[in-house]
């Protein structure tokens, strides 16, 4: 049986949401990114790496609050294990990063980098 444009058309808000919680698999990530609002990251695009909180993602970028530019890791698994960084410097507002941009991402369960190292 076909769907008509009218039975789409009568969705109501709640059901929008019930299909996609469905079709994201219960969770709060984004559609095209398993990264969820709320969500500390650290970013490693193509030219820079960033570490921040996550606070909307489109279909073509993320934005990240509490942002920093991260110039030195320092050792990669010391990083992830002990939230320390040898060079940062924090973002003065929002910091957009193309989706196409990035290379990897990993999330950062420590507090967020403040001022600049």
């Amino acid at each position: 049986m076909a769907h008509t444009s009218e039975t789409i058309n009568s969705l109501t808000l709640g059901d929008i949401k019930e299909l996609r919680s469905i079709l994201s698999g219960g969770s709060d990530a984004q559609p095209g990114t398993s990264m969820a609002i709320g969500q500390k990251v650290f970013i490693r695009s193509v030219t820079h790496y960033h570490v921040g909180r996550v606070v909307s993602v489109t279909a073509h970028e993320v934005a990240l609050d509490d942002a920093s530019w991260v110039a030195d890791s320092g050792k990669w698994g010391e990083a992830l294990a002990n939230g320390t960084l040898s060079e940062h410097e924090p973002f003065p507002g929002l910091a957009i990063v193309r989706l196409g941009a990035i290379v990897d991402w990993c999330e950062w369960a420590h507090d967020l980098p403040s001022g600049a190292k």
